[in-house]
C-alpha cells in the first residue's frame, strides 16, 4: 500500500468530486465508480489496490 496520507488525499478528493447526489455505476474491472468521477476513483483505487 502507499503513503497513508497519499491515499487520504485521494479519498478526499473523490468525496469531494461525488458531491451529494451521485450516480453510481460500475467500471470496466466491475468496480463501483460515479459517473464523472472515473478518475479519482481509479486514482484511489490503484493507491489502495495496486
Amino acid at each position: 500500500m502507499q503513503n497513508q496520507m497519499t491515499c487520504m488525499i485521494l479519498f478526499n478528493q473523490m468525496l469531494a468530486c461525488i458531491g451529494t447526489m451521485p450516480t453510481f455505476s460500475c467500471d470496466a474491472m466491475n468496480r463501483p465508480t460515479v459517473t464523472g468521477c472515473e478518475m479519482e476513483f481509479d486514482n484511489l483505487y490503484g493507491c489502495i489496490m495496486p
